[in-house]
């Protein structure tokens, strides 16, 4: 749905006269359980200008015809198979970018999510369309397309509060060179601990959550705005020229790490990711994404995904000291009879290699950043030490 100077509730902080378009993209997969809560606090958002968008990963349950029936405005993309937590998103993000609104005659001319070779053609067409008048890409009504400056991302298993989104967009309004800003998260089933005050990153490029089971009155609020590594994919606003500048979520990634993977490339071309502490949302950490799988397939997933991070985002002479830490923690480990994924890991990697060759020319050649320059920001372990000098 799109509000155009109409909303619900009272707008509580300042608004620029140019008010940016609001791309939100919910990915759901069976979240039936959740989904009266999120889509609820959603369309009680004190924004007034925001779409919704939600992508459905192949489910069982009855969410989607739920969704049909008590929110008819909202853009549901059904896909045939569950194609995972960043893929999803991506097909979201671009979505919106092929919608075609005429508002003289009423009508909307929308992609075939399922037909990728006739949105790449559509999609030529609206490069071509944009470069040659500009002027119809004005955010405004009775523009000829709609596009949204940003992008904001939404767990299904999430309850946002109403200001949520107007706090998110006036940090990224003042600054030009934040890519990513994400909200304050506290568990949904006990709001007195914080979930995550945005994403930090340790340098075997495990993503951690700062603040994580902290009780939430000992943690500052109010308007606070601090630099993170990452944002926390569970609730964020992103600006979509970053996103292509840095390439998007990896492709690669079934789910988990591409909100770590994302942030690390965002630093490495010089922008910045920023937490706001008085947007909040709750979070039922884990509560859709364990459909798919148990902890131990969450920790493998991250595992091949934080390699994969590394191999293609550390400058050479990082990597070379990394990389014998990293091995020498997990063959550790495995001895020790802990299990950790890491010889599928491995596997994973090696078969996926081309293409991480690919992408690490891609970030090496394009980073603005060295890795010296972006220490205070990976958390260095003080048990097994590594200097980036």
């Amino acid at each position: 749905m799109t509000y155009d100077g109409l909303f619900q509730g009272d707008v509580t902080g300042p608004l620029s006269v140019n008010i940016p378009l609001i791309d939100v993209v919910v990915v759901n997969y069976n979240g039936m359980p959740y989904l009266p809560d999120c889509l609820g606090s959603l369309f009680k958002t004190c924004y007034p200008s925001f779409h919704v968008i939600v992508v459905d990963n192949a489910s069982t349950d009855d969410s989607v015809n739920w969704i049909k029936t008590h929110y008819p405005d909202v853009i549901i993309i059904e896909n045939s198979v569950n194609e995972g937590f960043g893929r999803a998103n991506l097909r979201g993000i671009r979505y919106a970018e092929f919608l075609r609104e005429d508002d003289h005659q009423g009508k909307c001319f929308r992609n075939d999510p399922n037909n990728f070779l006739l949105n790449a053609l559509r999609w030529d067409v609206f490069s071509a369309v944009r470069k040659v008048f500009p002027y119809c890409l004005r955010h405004r009504k009775g523009s000829f397309f709609k596009s949204a400056s940003y992008f904001a991302l939404i767990n299904t298993d999430t309850r946002v509060e109403p200001d949520w989104l107007l706090n998110l967009v006036n940090v990224m309004e003042s600054d030009e060179n934040c890519a990513s800003a994400c909200s304050r998260l506290l568990f949904m089933d006990r709001p007195e601990l914080i979930n995550a005050t945005g994403g930090g990153m340790n340098f075997l490029g495990h993503g951690y959550d700062h603040d994580i089971f902290a009780e939430a009155r000992n943690v500052p609020v109010g308007r606070i705005v601090k630099d993170v590594f990452f944002p926390t994919a569970a609730a964020c606003l992103v600006r979509r020229s970053a996103f292509y500048d840095v390439g998007g979520f990896d492709p690669s990634f079934f789910m988990y790490h591409e909100d770590v993977d994302l942030g690390w490339r965002f630093h490495l071309r010089g922008y910045s990711v920023k937490y706001v502490s008085d947007s909040t949302v709750y979070h039922a950490f884990g509560g859709t994404s364990m459909k798919i799988g148990s902890m131990r397939f969450r920790n493998r997933l991250g595992l091949r995904h934080a390699l994969r991070s590394l191999l293609k985002n550390y400058e050479m002479s990082t990597l070379l000291k990394v990389m014998p830490i990293f091995f020498r923690t997990y063959i550790s480990l495995f001895r020790a009879g802990i299990s950790t994924g890491f010889f599928s890991a491995l596997l994973w990697n090696l078969t996926h290699l081309p293409g991480t060759i690919i992408q690490r020319h891609r970030v090496q050649r394009r980073r603005k950043v060295s890795d010296l320059d972006m220490k205070s920001l990976i958390l260095q372990d003080v048990q097994t030490p590594v200097n980036l000098n």
